[in-house]
């Protein structure tokens, strides 16, 4: 094999050189080029999407969605029906709507001696059914084997009170009978007196 001479180390060299400076200008054209305008390029299409995004109005902005509440039902009430009241007047001025009282008789000789067998009346103002289940304005009691009687369901009002003793009638008294309550009365019989003809 020929000996290399002086010239043409000379030239490998030189050549070598040059070769390797044409590798490091393009590394460095490479590094400082290729990838900077890469990223500038990527840099770009995201600017480029945003202001698309903002002159299209597509920008997603969340909302707070609100409730209105619903209006509450109101309950429905059934109107409470009162009953009018029976008017107490000065015609029949007697009370129906209330509790009812009861009258008790105890019937007396003069002498103070307790008889029996006898009729008891019990009047009301004339015209006013308010006894005997509202049909009549007055209502008897026999006290038949005792010496007293007792009317029930009698309205609260004013009345009189009489006694029939062997074809004669005993005075006429007053009573007031009030709600809920027993109104007493005793009835003194005259035996000797003369006898009063039934009305």
């Amino acid at each position: 094999m020929p000996k290399l001479t002086r010239g043409s180390f000379a030239i490998f060299v030189a050549l070598a050189v040059v070769l390797l400076a044409i590798s490091g200008a393009g590394y460095f054209f490479y590094r400082n080029y290729y990838q900077k305008g890469a990223g500038s390029s990527t840099a770009d299409e995201e600017t480029i999407t945003k202001t698309t995004e903002e002159a299209s109005g597509d920008t997603y902005t969340p909302q707070t969605l609100t409730s209105t509440p619903k209006p509450t039902a109101k309950a429905s009430s059934t109107p409470t029906t009162t009953p009018s009241p029976i008017p107490t007047d000065s015609i029949c001025p007697y009370n129906l709507v209330k509790t009812a009282g009861s009258v008790k008789v105890n019937i007396k000789s003069q002498s103070g001696e307790v008889i029996g067998d006898q009729t008891i009346e019990l009047v009301a103002k004339s015209g006013c059914k308010v006894l005997v289940n509202k049909s009549a304005d007055k209502e008897t009691r026999d006290t038949t084997g005792g010496s007293s009687v007792s009317f029930a369901g009698v309205p609260s009002g004013s009345y009189t009170v009489r006694s029939y003793y062997k074809s004669q009638w005993s005075d006429q008294h007053a009573i007031t009978v009030n709600s809920g309550q027993e109104t007493t009365v005793t009835v003194t019989v005259n035996i000797a007196s003369t006898p009063t003809p039934t009305p």
